[in-house]
């Protein structure tokens, strides 16, 4: 009974001093700022809207790598459209799919081209072909 009492008070000491404390403290910062970090590029990732330009996508996300299409049903219509994968500049497992307007067939962000839709961003790994 008495080790166990003077292992409970050398767990303690070591929980409770100063040492311990600030390695705990940083790593909670890191933890802080790298959460912060990720909601920022979240938010960034959320600012691409309908109505903007391959321009303005292309500026803050890139073409997934390879062949990736994704199939998007426009319920208002009834029809069933090709969208093509892109992946933040800054943080490339963060992911949307968009579909340009008068993109049937074509879904590659031309100059000048308007993004239709796009969806909700997603957390995927980046794909290597």
């Amino acid at each position: 009974m008495k080790s166990l009492a003077n292992f409970l008070c050398m767990a303690a000491a070591i929980i409770l001093s100063p040492r311990f404390t600030e390695t705990s403290s940083a790593a909670d910062n890191d933890i802080r700022q790298s959460e912060h970090w990720l909601f920022e590029e979240m938010e960034l990732a959320h600012s691409i809207q309908p109505g903007m330009t391959a321009e303005q996508l292309l500026a803050i996300f890139r073409r997934e790598n390879g062949i990736v299409w994704a199939l998007t049903e426009d319920a208002h219509k009834g029809t069933v459209a090709l969208a093509r994968t892109y992946a933040l500049r800054n943080c490339t497992c963060i992911k949307i799919e968009v579909r340009f307007r008068g993109s049937d067939t074509v879904v590659e962000a031309t100059p000048g081209a308007i993004i239709e839709w796009v969806s909700k961003p997603y957390l995927e790994h980046e794909f290597l072909d």
